[in-house]
């Protein structure tokens, strides 16, 4: 087992769980949206792609094309994060 350094703070280890089982919970939307977008695209292309352009029609695109972008950048976004021992006690000390 890893000996914690006295001067860590132990809700750290916490904050640091949650950041992780969130990075996992984006990456569970990410794929599971994106296994989606790939079964349904045949039927996308025959009743949307091929009918005339409407507020409907745009409207539909808006919905299934910006989550699949927003869960993409929040996955990203979650990836670059990184927590060390000194930015999480600072972190803690700065909320608590």
């Amino acid at each position: 087992m890893t000996q914690v350094p006295p001067s860590f703070n132990p809700t750290v280890i916490t904050e640091g769980n949650q950041v992780v089982w969130t990075k996992y919970g984006f990456v569970a939307m990410f794929t599971l949206l994106a296994y989606d977008h790939f079964l349904t695209i045949s039927e996308e292309v025959e009743y949307v792609w091929k009918r005339n352009f409407t507020l409907a029609t745009w409207l539909f695109f808006l919905n299934r094309y910006y989550s699949i972008l927003a869960v993409a950048v929040a996955v990203i976004e979650a990836s670059a994060t990184v927590i060390t021992p000194k930015a999480g006690n600072a972190f803690v000390s700065a909320v608590a």
